[in-house]
């Protein structure tokens, strides 16, 4: 089975992280195919077999609505 596991961070930073890659070993223990796909930084220690990856930093969407700027 093909899984893929989507986290914002893929490098140690807190609990879910730690859950994410946890879960990633004892899914790959079992036989799967797994992969992660979240935001791009250079502390990744996981990734997929495409090197797809979300921007670092993505636009907030309110302020397609609204700028103070203006």
């Amino acid at each position: 089975m093909k899984v893929l596991l989507v986290n914002k961070f893929l490098y140690p930073k807190g609990g879910s992280e730690t859950y994410v890659f946890e879960v990633g070993k004892a899914l790959q223990n079992q036989g799967c195919s797994v992969s992660y796909f979240g935001q791009g930084n250079e502390n990744n220690i996981v990734g997929n077999s495409q090197n797809l990856l979300a921007k670092e930093k993505a636009l907030n969407p309110f302020s397609l609505i609204y700028s103070r700027d203006a």
